[in-house]
Formats: structure tokens, C-alpha cells, sequence
């Protein structure tokens, strides 16, 4: 089984993918349960919660950064060795830091090497025979780590403090150690990329649109989601329904994102990214003129579900755009900044003056930009097979 095949890729290969990319982003995927640990037992205000988050993210953005010197230079299993050693570093010294200053620098150091694994880990998936699949694996890893870690988190931090968090990221990791070594050596031979006309410069173009589209996309809908506890305390909701709601919204996230594992390519995926992005863009315009708990519940839901529905599409057409996975460290950068800059650019509009309905508006017409740069940056080079084609982008 360990040296079977599986979508293109080794077994214990795929299993990297979908740990790593697992563990690295968790304490932003748990980020609920730690910011109100840092406010109990650290008392820190909302700016610092919001720096210790920043830190987080914005240190895994930026590991794309080196990622352009070792991607063609260095052995993939080495700079996994190196991101693992500085991972469980950076979290062992949190567990006994108590200055603020030097914990924000610890966990910068920890997401610089999470965000290099999940490089290596998107890069790697981009070069499976079947990438929607194992995109699709790499998000549900992410959900169900972050659904358990919400529940279990909140336990372990009343019996051992916010220590608990960090051990737990150690003890993950060391039994994660032997997966490093399954990366490839170094980078993967090129896989033919998507029917370009045009030459390297439209190649170039369709990238450049297709990181654009992934960056407002997640502007778009990061700021939906920053902001939807407001549109129900608009509606009346209070704070214990609107939360269980939400958290209903995101375990629904998960059979999605399963379903995209079972799909493949079965189905033409440029019908499925824009249906995904239809359900997203009208879930939207639903939250613009709600007028109960249940239009919230239903919009709530089928904007989370067309998210983690969309997401593994996107990444597999960006794979195939770039035939090597080197393009998927960018992808993440954008990623990150979509995650960074939209609640930020929601958050002044709203101070503004801009309405609660308006801002909305506005994300959903960000979210149609993102499905229209996209199409243009995935689409084959005969037009008539724009919609129809069943057949993968590669071919």
C-alpha cells in the first residue's frame, strides 16, 4: 500500500500533502478558540490578538518568497527537514516565552516553516494525474483538523493553559517527521500545461489573471465571512444562535469539499467552478436583504458550502496552468493577502459610512471579477469548448 500509486502520486506522498497541510495553518483555523485563550489568560486586547494573528498569516505568506530560490536549487526533502526542525522549534520556545515581543517572533519563525510546508505541499499536489482530487483532500484535512481542534481546544486550555496549544503542534508534527522524507528530491519534471495560444506571453498573462482572480476572490469572501455576525445581529439573532449557526456553516464545508474528492474530473470543471462561484455570488446577495433565521441559516450554509467547493477547482486549473507546481507558492502568497486585506478594506468602508448591505453588494460584484478573470485565465484555446469540454485542461 505505502508504494501504490494514488492520483499519480506515492501513498506516503499524498499523505504529506494532507498532513502537513493540516497542521501548518492550524492556529488560524482554530484562531476562535485561541484568541479568546490569549484575552483570558494573556490579557491581551483585540489590536494584540490581531497582531498575534497577522504574524501568523503574514509569516506564511511570505515563505513563498525563498520558495523561488529552492524550488529549483535545493532537495525538496531537505527544506522539508528544515521546516519541520524550525516548526517544532519555534513551539517548543513558545511553550515557555512570556513576553509578547518575543512570542510574536516565535510564531513568525513557526508559520515561516508551516507556510514553507504547505508550499511544498500545494507545489507537489500540482503534479498528481488527478490535482482537483487531491486538492480536494488537502482542504478536508484542514476542515476536519480545524472542527476537532475548536472543540477539543477550548478542554485542553482550561486544564493546561494556552501551552496546550503548542505542545499538541509538537507532538503532531514529530509523529509527522517520517513524511518529510517523501517529498520529491527536487523539482518535479514538467507536466504539459493547459492549451495555451499565444505563446510564453499569453501563458504569462493567464497566470497573472489567475492570481489576480484567486486574490479578490478571497477578498471578497473573507470579508464576508469576517462580517456576517453582523448581519445577524441585524436581523435580531443573538450571539449563542448566530454562533451555532455558523458553526453548522462550516462543518457543512466539509462534506463539500468530499464531494470534490469524488468528483475528479468527471464532470467539466469550468461547469463546476461556475456554479461554485454562482451559489457563492448568490449567498451574498441573500445576506444583503435577510429577514429571518432561516434565510440567514440557508445563506450562511450555501455560502460556506460553494467556498470549500470552489477552492480544490481553482487550485487544480492554476496547477494545470503551470505544468510544475512552481506557480502554487504564489498561489498561496495570494491566499494569504486576500485573507489579510479583506476584512481590513470591509472594515473602513463600513467606517466610512458605507453601508452594511452596500459593502455586501460590493463583495458580491468582487467575487463575479474574480469568476471572470478566472475564466479567462483557464479557458482552452478553442472557444468552443469554454463550457462544454469534459475533458481536462492538460489535454
Amino acid at each position: 500500500m505505502l508504494t501504490k500509486q494514488y492520483y499519480g502520486l506515492p501513498f506516503r506522498r499524498l499523505c504529506a500533502i494532507v498532513i502537513f497541510s493540516a497542521i501548518t495553518p492550524s492556529v488560524l483555523l482554530m484562531a476562535p478558540a485561541i484568541a479568546s485563550q490569549l484575552a483570558i489568560e494573556n490579557g491581551l486586547g483585540p489590536a494584540e490578538i490581531g497582531r498575534y494573528f497577522f504574524t501568523e498569516l503574514a509569516a506564511m505568506s511570505l515563505a513563498v518568497l525563498p520558495g523561488f530560490y529552492w524550488q529549483t536549487r535545493v532537495d525538496w526533502r531537505k527544506v522539508a527537514l528544515v521546516s519541520v526542525a524550525l516548526f517544532l522549534a519555534a513551539n517548543v520556545a513558545s511553550v515557555f516565552v512570556a513576553s509578547y515581543q518575543v512570542l510574536l517572533v516565535l510564531r513568525f519563525l513557526s508559520a515561516l516553516g508551516g507556510g514553507t510546508l504547505m508550499v511544498l505541499s500545494l507545489s507537489s499536489a500540482a503534479t498528481s494525474s488527478d490535482p482537483d482530487r487531491v486538492y480536494g483532500f488537502w482542504l478536508v484535512g484542514q476542515l476536519l483538523l480545524g472542527a476537532v481542534g475548536l472543540y477539543v481546544m477550548p478542554l485542553l486550555f482550561g486544564a493546561f493553559g494556552l501551552k496546550a496549544l503548542y505542545i499538541t503542534l509538537v507532538v503532531f508534527v514529530l509523529l509527522s517527521v517520517p513524511f518529510a522524507l517523501s517529498f520529491e528530491a527536487g523539482p518535479p519534471q514538467a507536466r504539459p500545461s493547459a492549451s495555451i495560444g499565444g505563446g510564453a506571453g499569453a501563458g504569462r498573462l493567464r497566470q497573472g489573471l489567475g492570481l489576480v482572480a484567486i486574490f479578490t476572490l478571497y477578498i471578497g469572501i473573507s470579508s464576508v465571512w469576517t462580517f456576517v455576525g453582523m448581519v445577524a445581529t441585524k436581523i435580531g439573532l443573538d450571539p449563542a444562535t448566530a454562533g451555532s449557526i455558523l458553526a453548522a456553516a462550516t462543518l457543512c464545508g466539509i462534506p463539500t469539499a468530499v464531494l470534490t474528492t469524488v468528483l475528479g474530473q468527471r464532470w467539466p470543471r469550468r461547469v463546476l467552478i461556475l456554479a461554485g462561484y454562482a451559489a457563492a455570488t448568490l449567498a451574498i446577495l441573500m445576506l444583503t436583504g435577510l429577514s429571518g433565521v432561516v434565510m440567514f441559516t440557508v445563506a450562511a450554509l450555501l455560502f460556506k458550502m460553494a467556498w470549500t467547493f470552489i477552492v480544490p477547482y481553482i487550485l487544480a486549473s492554476m496547477a494545470e496552468i503551470d505544468g510544475q507546481g512552481r506557480l502554487m507558492g504564489v498561489v498561496n502568497l495570494m491566499i494569504g493577502a486576500g485573507l489579510a486585506f479583506g476584512p481590513g478594506l470591509a472594515g473602513a468602508a463600513l467606517e466610512k459610512g458605507v453601508s452594511l448591505s452596500g459593502m455586501l453588494a460590493g463583495c458580491a460584484a468582487t467575487v463575479v471579477g474574480s469568476y471572470l478573470m478566472l475564466a479567462l485565465a483557464i479557458r482552452p484555446s478553442s472557444r468552443t469548448q469554454f463550457l462544454g469540454s469534459s475533458a481536462p485542461l492538460a489535454s
